[in-house]
């Protein structure tokens, strides 16, 4: 399973399961390039299908899973303009001097949802911040849910020590470059 995983990430170059990074869609293409179809997430944790053209097919429930056909490769590609531009202004608040909490504050003020609905905080404004994926980046690896073994950035496993669930350091990340559309420069994410 772990080596499947690995495989889709760096030589598929496909994305991981779950909801996209905020500001990011996830598009399913067949091996050859076409695009299957777009699937946006929404504050609700429901899913808009939107088919190859690019039309609304459906709206899928939130506790639905869609998933991708053997073979098949998943891509984060932009989101709506507002998204994006949320994620734009985050990093340009920060690298303006803007704390996490004033930034946060701002977004909420605003009215503007998180991904999944709720408030923006200073915790979710600093995931994004550190998510190399908004510069062009699949970040794999990231978290850890096995109760008995953990994996390093080389993909072999080890026993876990203490902690059964959470962040994993930033030293067993998975992380392959220029795979889709960055949302943010190199120069900025690094600033």
């Amino acid at each position: 399973s772990i080596r499947g995983q690995l495989s889709n990430i760096r030589q598929a170059h496909s994305a991981p399961g779950g909801p996209p990074p905020y500001g990011y869609d996830k598009q399913h293409l067949t091996p050859d390039g076409k695009v299957v179809r777009t699937l946006r997430w929404l504050t609700d944790g429901s899913k808009q299908e939107f088919g190859a053209d690019g039309r609304l097919v459906r709206v899928i429930a939130h506790n639905v899973y869609v998933a991708k056909a053997k073979g098949d490769i998943v891509r984060y590609v932009p989101s709506t303009p507002e998204r994006v531009g949320v994620v734009r202004r985050i990093f340009d608040l920060c690298v303006s001097g803007y704390g996490l909490r004033s930034t946060a504050q701002m977004l909420n003020n605003e009215g503007i949802p998180t991904m999944a609905g709720s408030h923006w905080n200073s915790t979710n404004i600093s995931q994004m911040l550190k998510c190399p994926v908004y510069c062009g980046s699949l970040v794999y690896n990231k978290r850890t849910s096995g109760s008995l073994f953990g994996m390093d950035a080389d993909g072999k496993l080890r026993p876990k020590k203490g902690q059964r669930k959470g962040w994993n350091p930033r030293s067993d990340w998975i992380i392959e470059e220029n795979v889709h559309e960055q949302l943010v420069s190199r120069e900025m994410f690094e600033a």
